[in-house]
């Protein structure tokens, strides 16, 4: 039996089925794009990057957010051959929810839009779907950041560093808020 709160067994068994949901997301893109070589090459390739490798004794860096990209990416795909809208919603709020758990996956969010758009347009789609797709990832976006809202306009944006002055606003609180957020909810 598992303990599930604070266990390191618990949080390497989950380490390695993100890795290897990732892995299978990789393939699926890679497969649906090009031939069954080419998907197994790939998964081979992102498998063992060393870097890859040295990130796995971390949970949530960056493991779980490229599973969640990946999975956006993956939806987005599918949205395009599949000419499915609700799907193309499901791969913005995949996206979200990746760059809000770790901030690298918002280098994503310009070529994501502009995919979308251009999904969108092929489509021909009304303009009324252009702003159902932006009000979607408003939403996400609010829905995902109001309780670390709440939470800065508690504390009074004040850094948790004692290093740092107490009147700064900087990024690693909001990682160290995300951390406390996930322990709770763990």
């Amino acid at each position: 039996f598992l303990l599930l709160h604070d266990d390191t067994m618990t949080l390497a068994i989950a380490n390695i089925f993100l890795q290897i949901a990732t892995l299978v997301l990789i393939y699926l893109i890679a497969r649906t794009f090009f031939d069954y070589r080419s998907s197994v090459m790939a998964i081979l390739l992102f498998g063992f990057i060393p870097e890859v490798l040295r990130q796995s004794d971390y949970i949530l860096q960056p493991f779980f957010m490229q599973t969640v990209a990946l999975l956006g990416l993956y939806l987005l795909s599918q949205a395009f051959l599949k000419k499915n809208y609700r799907l193309l919603l499901g791969s913005i709020v995949a996206l979200v929810i990746s760059f809000s758990i770790h901030l690298s996956a918002i280098s994503w969010l310009p070529l994501f839009i502009l995919l979308s758009f251009l999904i969108i347009k092929l489509e021909n789609k009304k303009t009324v779907y252009y702003i159902r797709f932006v009000f979607t990832f408003i939403l996400t976006v609010v829905a995902i950041h109001f309780p670390i809202l709440v939470y800065f306009l508690i504390k009074g944006f004040r850094a948790e560093s004692t290093q740092v002055s107490q009147n700064i606003i900087y990024s690693h609180s909001i990682n160290a808020y995300f951390n406390k957020l996930t322990y709770y909810f763990s």
